[in-house]
């Protein structure tokens, strides 16, 4: 802080900053300060603020008006007068203060000048939601938005609880999201109300947000005719207010706002509506009521929106592959510690529709390992990840569960799975597994199927993509179900560990193992829906040779000869997965053919 103190005092003819000056900047934690006057092009000196925290010099310092602009006349300056010349994020050297403070000070003086210059009032528009909130006057007061990210202008519905405030496209999508989200607690009977969505072709600059209800008309306007059709319809009612919501596309992404505009009175010793004066009330003409309560006289509200769609919770409008997942669906067989954190992830990462089958219950033992945690104890394993995944992700379409033993007795199961596009089967279950394989030979309806498995202490890990008509499970697996090839070997009994019950066998790993598994076939369901891969393939994750060893097991001599000898391990592989000639599966399939 000493060079800096002697930089600004010095070359840059600075001052110190008073406490009491440093203290006006509230809740920014600022320990110390300078000033210096700087000349511009349009022959004004402004006095320049260079503050710093208690984190510097590993933290940026910041530059401010030490007299602030008035609100919005110019894009990057904070309320408080602070210019937003880099990134918070921005990385600098703790070592070189000096070359830092002096970089920031010339970058803001190039953004003074292009905001003199009138350059950069495009900023406004990119960075739309930062100003609009500038401008709002209740920051507590805004709106959740379950909206598309799209036009054309259209009626939405606002459902309301306390300060909660939800606007969505239609009343039954808006009570479902409410369900999910708060549970039964939610009211069948809270009112939803009429709102209008105002499409616009981009974001107004600060000098059009609304100011009263003729603003709100004037964007109306420059909408669409269907726009002011959707306000006549609401304001036919004389509501008490309404809410208008403004969407626009920008660089970045769809950004909504929001403004409440209020019914004009005129208030008095008896309050009385400005809407049908000189008119009987209820008998207003629609091409006078609606300028009359969006007129000058009508107050506004102008309030921020949080938005909550699918585009907005998965990538932020960034994500191309959204518009595919949001509209793919997906069954996962088997929830256990590998396809529950695999469900678990294909709905962060945005499936949209999902059905989970498993018949077991989640037992204390499953704990350490699974994605449910000590809540869901005693309750069946694809009904509480259900639940618990509406809750978290309210947004998605639908997920389903059922409570069954997949098998041949599970008709109605098979005919429902045919109208998902992936099936992701993790059961561990040669049984299950088996059947799965050839009702996808036998059923030319059966969809793509990834299987995922664990050698054992999570050492290695499998997923395996098949697409109808091509090689099948039984290709690369033994009569019993092993793998043809695995990647460990496990002499003198050390692949399962013994409860002290009766035949309660487990393979001992935990969540850190896990976690290249649940990679591994969750980006491989996502691979498969977005078209990334369409011919059979095996990929394969090989964990540390050292925690191998450390737990009694080898690399497999078959694998060392058929792929080479994986060394320390630690890496990820894939390969075809070919059909074989003598497959029984395949041969029955082609000779039924």
């Amino acid at each position: 802080m000493a060079q800096v103190d002697d930089l600004i005092r010095g070359s840059l003819n600075g001052s110190r900053m008073p406490s009491a000056d440093i203290s006006r900047y509230v809740n920014r934690a600022f320990v110390a300060g300078w000033t210096l006057n700087v000349g511009f092009s349009d022959a004004v000196d402004r006095r320049l603020n260079v503050l710093v925290d208690g984190s510097f010099p590993y933290a940026l310092p910041r530059i401010a008006f030490s007299e602030v602009p008035e609100k919005l006349t110019w894009p990057h300056v904070e309320i408080d007068g602070v210019l937003c010349v880099v990134p918070d994020e921005t990385a600098i050297s703790p070592e070189r203060p000096c070359s830092v403070t002096k970089y920031l000070l010339g970058a803001a003086c190039d953004l003074i000048e292009r905001s003199i210059a009138g350059l950069n009032q495009e900023d406004f528009r990119i960075e739309f939601l930062s100003y609009w909130n500038i401008a709002t006057q209740n920051h507590g007061d805004g709106f959740t938005s379950l909206l598309r990210p799209t036009g054309p202008s259209r009626e939405v519905f606002v459902w309301r609880q306390g300060r909660l405030q939800v606007v969505g496209e239609d009343e039954s999508s808006l009570r479902q999201w409410m369900s999910r989200r708060f549970g039964s607690s939610v009211g069948t009977d809270t009112r939803v109300d009429r709102g209008v969505l105002v499409w616009l072709p981009e974001p107004p600059l600060p000098a059009d947000y609304p100011k009263s209800g003729s603003d709100v008309l004037a964007l109306a306007r420059n909408s669409s005719s269907d726009t002011l059709d959707l306000l006549s319809q609401i304001v036919a009612s004389v509501p008490p207010k309404i809410d208008v919501f403004l969407g626009a596309p920008t660089h970045n992404g769809t950004c909504f706002a929001a403004v409440t505009t209020f019914r004009p009175v005129q208030r008095g010793r008896r309050t009385r509506s400005l809407v049908d004066a000189g008119f009987r009330p209820g008998h207003v003409p629609a091409k006078i009521l609606l300028p009359r309560y969006l007129s000058g006289r009508s107050s506004v509200a102008r309030k921020r929106v949080q938005r909550a769609d699918h585009g907005w919770v998965h990538g932020r409008d960034q994500d191309d592959h959204q518009k595919i997942l949001k509209n793919r669906s997906i069954v996962v067989l088997g929830c256990g510690s590998l396809g529950g954190s695999v469900a678990r992830l294909l709905a962060r990462c945005g499936v949209g529709r999902l059905l989970l089958v498993d018949p077991q219950d989640l037992d204390w033992a499953n704990v350490g390992r699974h994605t449910l945690g000590a809540q869901a104890v005693g309750k069946n394993k694809a009904s509480a990840l259900a639940g618990e995944l509406e809750e978290v992700y309210p947004h998605l379409v639908a997920v389903a569960w059922k409570s069954e033993h997949f098998g041949p007795s599970t008709t109605n199961l098979v005919e429902e799975m045919a109208t998902y596009d992936l099936i992701v089967s993790t059961t561990g279950n040669w049984t299950a597994e088996c059947f799965l394989n050839d009702v996808q030979r036998d059923l030319p309806e059966c969809s793509p199927v990834v299987y995922g498995w664990l050698e054992p202490h999570a050492s290695a890990a499998h997923a395996v993509y098949i697409p109808q008509g091509e090689a099948c499970l039984r290709c690369g697996l033994q009569d019993h179900g092993r793998p043809q090839l695995e990647v460990t070997d496990w002499p003198d009994n050390r692949a399962n560990y013994q409860e002290p019950a009766c035949g309660a066998v487990f393979s001992p790993y935990g969540p850190v193992e896990l976690a290249w598994a649940n990679a591994l076939v969750a980006e491989s369901a996502i691979d498969a829906l977005i078209g990334e891969i369409s011919a059979p393939i095996h990929r394969i994750w090989v964990g540390m040779q050292k925690r191998i060893v450390s737990a009694g097991g080898r690399w497999s001599q078959l694998w060392i000869d058929t792929i080479g000898d994986p060394g320390n391990g630690g890496f990820r592989l894939e390969r075809p997965w070919g059909r074989l000639p003598n497959c029984p599966v395949c041969t029955r399939a082609a000779a039924a053919a």
